[in-house]
């Protein structure tokens, strides 16, 4: 399969080409077609309490959702409670208003 070239002089600084070594790199800046707010939420993680803020709900909400599977957290090596994605804030991800 072929990969498309990009149009002649148009920079795409949002791709980045990862290093040999690295097994997945993301980019750091959003497309420029993309909210920067809504690129932020999608690649920031936080505390149940932060999602219940984004989501406009009590905590306990949001553990009522995890529990019902729908919101999803993890828990870093580096963090002794849950992360949760706050991408999941976002509208019609997870009920955000």
């Amino acid at each position: 399969m072929e990969r498309p070239e990009p149009a002649q002089g148009r920079s795409r600084p949002w791709l980045t080409t990862p290093p040999a070594n690295a097994a997945l790199a993301l980019p750091t800046e959003p497309a420029p077609e993309v909210d920067r707010n809504v690129f932020l939420l999608a690649t920031t993680y936080g505390s149940k309490e932060q999602l219940a803020t984004l989501l406009k709900v009590d905590p306990e909400v949001v553990t009522a959702l995890e529990a019902a599977r729908q919101v999803i957290s993890f828990v870093a090596e580096s963090q002794s409670y849950p992360l949760f994605g706050l991408f999941q804030a976002l509208p019609g991800v997870a009920g955000g208003r």
